[in-house]
């Protein structure tokens, strides 16, 4: 399955085991091989316009999944869903629970696949099943 993280900015993200983890993912939760699926990694700002415009916060937030297609189309590219991950987020975040920024990424990468796939994390139970499918699959992967 085709992934690519990118910065916000339209620069490759050049973590390829970043990408090789959210391949991993895609795999386990039954994406499509053909799909692909556009990560993107983006500021304060970029977060906050986005989770203003389609969700109404005014603040920014850690996580934001687009489903764009879950239908192959009879011809040209397939794009599956694009994950949008705040990178300062990701970095206080990481602060607060004492882990490295790569892994808090890598988490909310899983975090935002999950949500491509029809998860939902609207109440405090669904957000704790959510949160230990997601540890799971990161610690199928993830070693440091």
């Amino acid at each position: 399955m085709p992934v690519k993280i990118y910065y916000s900015t339209g620069e490759e993200m050049l973590e390829p085991d970043l990408a090789e983890l959210a391949r991993f993912v895609a795999k386990r939760l039954s994406i499509p091989p053909e799909a692909i699926v556009n990560i993107i990694l983006a500021d304060d700002d970029r977060m906050t316009e986005l989770n203003n415009r389609f969700l109404g916060e005014k603040m920014t937030t850690d996580c934001l999944s687009f489903n764009l297609d879950n239908t192959k189309p009879d011809f040209g590219e397939w794009v599956f869903g694009e994950v949008y991950v705040g990178q300062e987020v990701a970095k206080r975040q990481s602060q607060e629970v004492g882990s490295s920024e790569k892994k808090e990424l890598a988490l909310l990468i899983v975090h935002g696949l999950l949500h491509l796939t029809g998860r939902d994390d609207d109440t405090e139970q669904s957000e704790r099943e959510m949160m230990t499918e997601a540890l799971g699959l990161l610690n199928k992967y993830w070693v440091e």
